[in-house]
Parts: structure tokens; sequence; C-alpha cells
């Protein structure tokens, strides 16, 4: 259920182990997750957001959850802190993405930034800071190139893309027609 909640919705650790029902509301087509500062969670950075998912993805996740009856979306053996009650299954799961050949240091948040590449790619810098709740020079930095998985193979393993910062950001500038500096001044009015 992580898994889906980092590469499906963006969220991040924190998020995921924080994250209610109440966050989840219907919508007609959509559901939308409200990421909110709750009594038991406070944002990274303040940062709260309301991030779209498909009702397909809604529905398997509530699936996976099963007729729990936590007070969290993601049950645990634990209904403690919400920062510490999945520790130990994160690392399994970050275990088992580095065993499928994901060869990142933090491979669960390298598929959070999967999804930043795939909306930066085909919604723009400026809907996947939205959606991620960065920046969008963080955004055109991190999502744009650096830890981008560009192929899944059908046996299951991952191949990262790894480059340095600036060099994925003057990638990503030249990809949008603009030098360097543009983007950046580009991005400094969206801040």
């Amino acid at each position: 259920m992580v898994v889906l909640m980092a590469l499906g919705i963006g969220l991040r650790r924190s998020e995921a182990c924080a994250a209610i029902p109440s966050w989840f509301s219907v919508q007609d087509d959509n559901v939308m997750v409200h990421i909110k500062e709750e009594d038991h969670f406070k944002p990274k950075n303040g940062e709260s957001g309301v991030v779209p998912v498909t009702r397909e993805l809604h529905e398997t996740l509530l699936t996976l959850r099963g007729g729990s009856d936590s007070f969290y979306f993601v049950p645990s053996t634990t209904d403690n802190e919400a920062a510490n009650r999945l520790n130990k299954r994160y690392d399994v799961i970050n275990a088992w993405l580095k065993g499928k050949g994901l060869r990142d240091r933090k491979p669960l948040h390298a598929l959070r930034k999967e999804l930043g590449s795939h909306v930066a790619k085909h919604q723009g810098i400026l809907e996947a800071s939205k959606i991620l709740r960065n920046t969008p020079q963080v955004c055109a930095i991190h999502y744009a190139g650096i830890a981008e998985l560009n192929t899944v193979d059908l046996g299951g393993s991952f191949e990262s893309k790894a480059a340095a910062p600036e060099a994925a950001f003057a990638e990503f500038a030249a990809s949008q027609g603009l030098t360097v500096e543009e983007l950046r001044a580009r991005l400094d009015q969206h801040t």
C-alpha cells in the first residue's frame, strides 16, 4: 500500500504514516487527498496540499486496507505515533525495492520522484510542484532527471538514471528551449 501511496499519490514517508481516512474525499471522477496538519502530524515545511487520485487507485488502496478500523489509513500492528509506527515495514519495502534493482539510497522515495518526473513531463513543472508540494526549482532539478526511473522491464527490475543536479537542470532547460538563466528566472516568478 505504501508503494502505491508514494508512486500514485506522491506521499512522503511521514505523510503515508500519518494519513487518516478523512484525508480522502470522493468527488465525481476523482478522489482528493487533503494532506494537512492534524493533532498527530505536521506537514514538512508546512506544505499542506490537495492531490487528486483516480477512483480506481482509491478503490485499490481501500481493498489493501481491508476492513481495518485503524485510526490511520495504513493499518499497522501498533497505532502509536505516526512517525514511528511503520519503520520496520518501510525497511522491508526498501529492501524489496533494492532487490528489484532500484539502486537509490531511499528506493521508496525514488518512487515519489518518479511520479514527479511523470507529472513534470506531461503536465509541467508547476503542476508537479503542486502535487509534490515542493518549489518549482526543486521539481525542475529532482524530478526532471536525477532519480528518474527510465525503465521497468518485464522481470520487474528498475533501472535508475542518475546525473549531477547541474547537468539535469541544464538538460531540462535545453529541452524547454531555454538557457539555464532564463529557466531560473521563469521559475523564480512562481515562488
